[in-house]
């Protein structure tokens, strides 16, 4: 009898994970593929950080200009707005909202 018992339990539990296996692949076919498209930012110098950005691509993050400051920057429609932190040694941006 333990037999029987130890038999539908691994059936069961065949099934079940059978089922779950099965709902997940159906869930990612139907969902659709995320696209994203990559390019380089580099802003006046080599050495140029991105740490955000939004959903309307606006960009945010830090580079080190010529003169050995490291400044915050915000990259929208091809253009940036410096942020520098007055008398800081250096300013970086992270985020940036909708």
């Amino acid at each position: 009898m333990s037999t029987t018992v130890t038999l539908r339990t691994a059936a069961r539990l065949f099934l079940l994970v059978l089922a779950l296996v099965s709902s997940g692949l159906a869930q990612s076919a139907t969902e659709a593929p995320a696209t994203c498209t990559f390019r380089a930012v580099q802003i006046q110098t080599g050495y140029t950080s991105v740490y955000g950005i939004n959903n309307r691509g606006v960009i945010v993050g830090t580079y080190n200009s010529n003169s050995g400051t490291q400044w915050g920057y915000v990259l929208k429609d091809a253009t940036v707005t410096n942020i520098a932190w007055p008398d800081a040694a250096f300013t970086s941006a992270y985020g940036m909202n909708d």
